[in-house]
């Protein structure tokens, strides 16, 4: 990995942080965060940072958008979440999806147990409030999931 390979990983990880920081404070993720993700892809694919097929990455962007998209129809995932993991899902190509999809998955995991156990240690009608209420700031996951995914992929 190369000096240019490391910084771009380091700008979309304090991208991905940020997002994830502001998840956590206001439960929402500005459209500013997935679009400077999107914006820097160009600037990375044409250095070199990630390869494979440009129509494997766009692909792979079309896809998750369009399941975040029924994810938040569904009232499963929130719609700041699905524009961020389609963002950083158009830095994987579709053959490596897996890895970002693996890494997000178990960072929710993680999560959603902390989470858990956050409640175990508050009052029943703190807790049962906050249970009713279910919120978790996913995008937390998705940029923790994607930071550890990222070096599988840059070149």
């Amino acid at each position: 990995m190369n000096n240019v390979s490391i910084a771009c990983q380091i700008l979309v990880s304090l991208l991905l942080a940020a997002a994830a920081f502001q998840d956590v404070r206001t439960r929402t993720i500005s459209n500013g965060w997935p679009l400077a993700i999107l914006a820097l892809f160009p600037i990375a694919y044409g250095l070199g940072v990630v390869g494979g097929p440009l129509l494997s990455h766009g692909l792979h962007f079309v896809i998750a958008l369009l399941i975040g998209m029924a994810l938040f129809a569904l009232g499963w995932f929130g719609g700041g979440d699905a524009k961020l993991y389609a963002a950083i899902a158009l830095w994987f190509p579709l053959s490596s999806a897996i890895y970002l999809f693996f890494g997000v998955v178990m960072a929710g995991l993680v999560l959603a147990i902390g989470h858990l156990a956050v409640r175990l240690f508050q009052s029943s009608e703190t807790r049962a409030r906050a249970m009713r209420e279910g919120k978790i700031a996913y995008g937390v996951a998705i940029a923790a999931g994607a930071i550890l995914s990222l070096p599988r992929i840059m070149l």
